[in-house]
């Protein structure tokens, strides 16, 4: 997965295990996990070993393939986030983004985000694009409406040992921006 990409103020380049030390800082943060059942990684050598094995892609056997991107500013060299997508035969793609909660409501999540659907629709040849967000995240739900996602129904979970809810989305081709 060798592309590196920009968007007006965003740097985005394939994951690799060498990033774990520039976005620990920012991948660390408690305030990260409130609404994914992750936990923060507790050291630079968890994180690291854990984009290892992000790296080396999907079980075998499993037929679904993993991209994993970082995200940094244009303006300064800071780490900022990551962007993931697991794609299926079907090509129906399921996504995922962490933006460091020192750059929240700068309209960062929504940029890397509007990058990575039209990647995965335009070069990965996505059939469909989903997310699931706890329905409390108010900031996730309202960036995939931004991005003309649909919502399409509710999954009660478990959360860290308390109830929750995951609002489902789709995003079809022909709705995309």
């Amino acid at each position: 997965m060798p592309l590196h990409a920009e968007t007006e103020r965003l740097k985005i380049e394939p994951l690799r295990a060498r990033h774990a030390r520039l976005l620990f800082p920012a991948i660390a943060d408690p305030r990260l996990y409130t609404y994914v059942p992750e936990r923060p990684p507790q050291t630079v050598e968890a994180l690291t070993q854990r984009y290892t094995e992000l790296n080396r892609g999907a079980p075998a056997g499993s037929s679904e393939t993993w991209l994993n991107w970082v995200v940094r500013l244009r303006s300064e060299p800071v780490w900022i986030g990551t962007l993931q997508a697991t794609v299926f035969p079907t090509r129906i793609t399921y996504i995922g983004y962490v933006v460091s909660a020192t750059y929240w409501s700068r309209g960062f999540a929504t940029e890397g985000c509007n990058w990575l659907v039209r990647h995965l629709f335009d070069q990965v040849g996505a059939s469909e694009i989903r997310a699931s967000v706890d329905t409390r995240n108010e900031a996730s739900w309202r960036l995939l409406d931004r991005l003309g996602f649909v919502r399409e129904g509710e999954h009660p979970l478990e959360l860290h040992g308390s109830p929750a809810v995951d609002y489902h989305y789709c995003l079809s081709r022909r709705r995309a921006p």
